[in-house]
């Protein structure tokens, strides 16, 4: 498992694109879940002959669903479908890619600052849990976790 992150537009996409050589037209193998425009589907609803998943735009995943009582919890047991599903076949690949959103000013809203919160709760667990932890910044990557 991969957990990708970075600050926005710092190429974490471009760089999860090289890293997989994922072709638009030869995409059949991949399955590109979009955060920013999509609801996570289930599991169940991956194609079989899927062998790489991508999740990107954790942190808006979790804006869309922002709740109090959807906290930590919540996205442990929601993400781990995709854990167990990447363990059952050596040859699977989960990728998560997330936007980090940690780094600035404290949220004066109590509604952000519960998102940014949980945002970076889900993304400890998400570290802890990979193999491959890779930062971007400017376009480089910098390995955080990992060997390859």
């Amino acid at each position: 498992m991969y957990f990708v992150t970075g600050g926005a537009f710092q190429g974490k996409r471009s760089w999860v694109r090289q890293l997989i050589g994922y072709q638009e037209e030869n995409s059949n193998s991949h399955v590109w879940i979009n955060g920013y425009v999509q609801s996570l589907p289930s599991v169940h609803e991956i194609p079989h002959k899927t062998n790489t998943i991508i999740i990107e735009g954790m942190e808006k995943l979790i804006h869309n669903e922002l709740q109090e009582e959807k906290k930590r919890d919540h996205w442990k047991r929601k993400l781990q479908p995709f854990v167990d599903w990447e363990k059952q076949n050596a040859q699977r690949n989960l990728i998560i890619i997330g936007c980090e959103i940690g780094l600035g000013v404290v949220p004066m809203n109590k509604q952000d600052r519960l998102h940014r919160d949980i945002v970076g709760w889900v993304y400890q667990d998400l570290a802890k849990q990979s193999e491959n932890v890779v930062r971007l910044w400017c376009g480089l990557p910098e390995k955080i976790k990992g060997g390859a």
